[in-house]
């Protein structure tokens, strides 16, 4: 369950949805987290899921993926 937190009037769901949508134009997270709802994600659906508010399966899969030297932080396997 993602927890809503707000800090001077900005709230962390919108930081979440941008970082989920950065995982969503990444071939490898998109593969991966669809391997992990059982389907194929294009980029188009991935934004759409992410939009509709499901940003968690994505940032699961970034956290996987947590790589600090790569570039915007996704690594490989």
């Amino acid at each position: 369950m993602l927890i809503i937190l707000c800090h001077d009037n900005i709230s962390f769901a919108i930081l979440y949805t941008r970082r989920a949508m950065v995982g969503c134009k990444n071939p490898l997270a998109r593969g991966l987290a669809g391997e992990k709802l059982g389907k194929r994600l294009s980029e188009k659906d991935c934004n759409l899921q992410v939009m509709s508010g499901d940003t968690d399966f994505m940032l699961e899969t970034l956290t996987e993926l947590d790589c600090l030297t790569c570039p915007y932080g996704i690594g490989t396997r």
